[in-house]
């Protein structure tokens, strides 16, 4: 806990004033690192016999770290979007939006506010979903080097962030 907070708060000073398409770039960039560093570390040095050694720590904190990052991501460069590190806040959101809209079936009114924002929540979550699925199967068998695929991900992310900053 110590690191996540120390880091989102660092991030959150430096980035806090700069414009959002520059703090979205760099901030993927920066969780593409980490993410990167914490599959490096853990496959060059891992799996770790013992989780209290000091690589194994440090590598657990390059993750951590690249957690954090996340969240300043969707906090200081994606204002409005759900969060995408705390899913019981979505699925609690989701759920109040299916039964307004239930709800407002029986009684006209306007829904709009109401179904956009349950659109964009559901696919959070079915994203969710799909990745544990999906890193849980690729864990199984690929072990350590199953991060390759949130790295690639995360590498992914900044060519199709910059394409959507582009077309805003």
């Amino acid at each position: 806990m110590p690191v996540f907070v120390l880091v989102l708060g660092v991030v959150t000073a430096v980035f806090v004033r700069k414009p959002v398409p520059f703090i979205r770039r760099t901030l993927l960039v920066l969780q593409a690192v980490l993410l990167a560093s914490f599959l490096g570390f853990g496959v060059g040095f891992g799996p770790f016999a013992d989780p209290n050694s000091c690589m194994a720590i440090f590598v657990g904190m390059l993750g951590v770290a690249a957690m954090a990052t996340q969240n300043a991501v969707v906090r200081l460069a994606l204002p409005g979007h759900p969060i995408t590190a705390v899913m019981s806040t979505n699925a609690t959101q989701l759920t109040v939006d299916l039964a307004m809209l239930a709800r407002c079936f029986l009684q006209p009114t306007n829904v709009s506010k109401i179904r956009s924002r349950a659109d964009v929540t559901t696919l959070t979550v079915l994203g969710f979903v799909v990745g544990v699925v999906a890193a849980s199967i690729l864990e199984i068998h690929f072990g350590l080097w199953s991060l390759t695929f949130p790295s690639f991900l995360a590498v992914l992310a900044i060519p199709l962030s910059e394409s959507w900053t582009a077309s805003l």
